[in-house]
């Protein structure tokens, strides 16, 4: 958890797998965590409206 303090994000990753138009919701899913040497890493996919996997393989590295 970040508690809105942005210095704790260490890293973030993803790939963009289809297109959202805007204006738009995403639907972010965690997918689990784990601690790592360069601090907690979390993984999470989003979801456009369609359903369809907009941003796959997400990694968010928080600091230890």
């Amino acid at each position: 958890e970040t508690d809105g303090d942005p210095p704790v994000v260490r890293r973030v990753t993803a790939r963009f797998s289809a297109p959202v138009w805007m204006p738009s919701t995403l639907e972010i899913r965690a997918l689990g965590g784990q601690e790592t040497p360069e601090g907690r890493c979390v993984g999470f996919e989003a979801r456009g409206p369609d359903g369809a996997v907009a941003i796959r393989d997400g990694r968010l590295v928080l600091a230890p």
